[in-house]
């Protein structure tokens, strides 16, 4: 009997997969990814909306702050405003107050996505000097929410008459 070298040893375990076990693996792996993409773009969608609400959040608290330090109104308003009363917060947000010019102190950029802002605050408002209270009118609420669904939570950011921020999931905007 003649023996085999070792490169001409086959083991049947080690043949590999046939075409039809990896077009079945291949279906499968498709089908669950079709199932699961529609709800990661809903938690994407979520998680700008929750984010730009947080980051607004920490803008009032900033304008508040900033009004008690230097005693004078800090004011929150759209990006680019300039007397331009069609923008809203959904172009992003800037806190500033006036001292020899415009002093911008925070900026925050429009948020990727369709994000949608309304509400009494969405056009922006300012927190008076020395106290940091809301300088005008009743208390301000921006709402938050997506324009691509009717299952994304929306948050509301209401400023208080004292104000103080406080953020919460909303039902509607």
């Amino acid at each position: 009997m003649k023996s085999k070298k070792l490169g001409e040893i086959r083991f049947p375990y080690l043949d590999g997969f046939t075409l039809l076990e990896l077009l079945i693996v291949i279906s499968i792996a498709g089908i669950l990814l079709s199932i699961t993409i529609p709800s990661y773009s809903n938690l994407v969608s979520q998680k700008r909306v929750e984010a730009a609400a947080n980051s607004f959040h920490s803008a009032v608290a900033l304008a508040g702050s900033e009004s008690r330090k230097r005693g004078k109104n800090v004011n929150i308003r759209p990006i680019g405003w300039a007397g331009n009363n069609a923008l809203t917060l959904a172009e992003g947000w800037e806190v500033y107050y006036q001292e020899s010019g415009t002093q911008i102190v925070m900026r925050q950029e429009r948020p990727s996505g369709n994000l949608l802002v309304g509400g009494t605050g969405s056009k922006g408002f300012y927190l008076a000097g020395k106290t940091g209270r809301l300088g005008s009118g009743a208390e301000k609420i921006a709402c938050f929410s997506a324009s691509n669904g009717d299952d994304i939570t929306n948050y509301s950011v209401i400023v208080n008459q004292s104000g103080v921020a406080n953020k919460s999931t909303s039902s509607s905007c």
